[in-house]
């Protein structure tokens, strides 16, 4: 298995360590997930936690380029929160780095 993924899945352990000491980390699996549409998100922290964060370790493709951008506007300049986005965004170089280099390999 190529390094990168590796790389991306401890980029995502990060962010779940960072949710969790922030206080957007939920200790019961909220009701709105078992029915998710990927439709509108009620909560973006749950969604990461649930629905992005899990389908990106299995390696299932959503259709978002960046994560980065949809969780900028919920970071409202709240220090707390700074720390994830950071790791985001971290994690989006890391995968346009990986597709990059999936696509020159085809």
């Amino acid at each position: 298995m190529p390094s990168q993924y590796h790389s991306i899945d401890e980029q995502i352990v990060l962010i779940q360590k960072a949710m969790q000491k922030a206080g957007v980390w939920s200790e019961k699996t909220p009701m709105w997930v078992t029915s998710y549409d990927q439709g509108i998100i009620p909560d973006i922290w749950q969604w990461m936690q649930y629905i992005y964060l899990p389908m990106r370790l299995s390696g299932t493709s959503l259709d978002i380029d960046y994560l980065a951008p949809k969780i900028n506007p919920h970071v409202a300049n709240n220090p707390a929160l700074t720390p994830i986005l950071q790791l985001t965004i971290e994690l989006d170089s890391l995968t346009s780095t990986f597709n990059k280099s999936k696509m020159q390999s085809r």
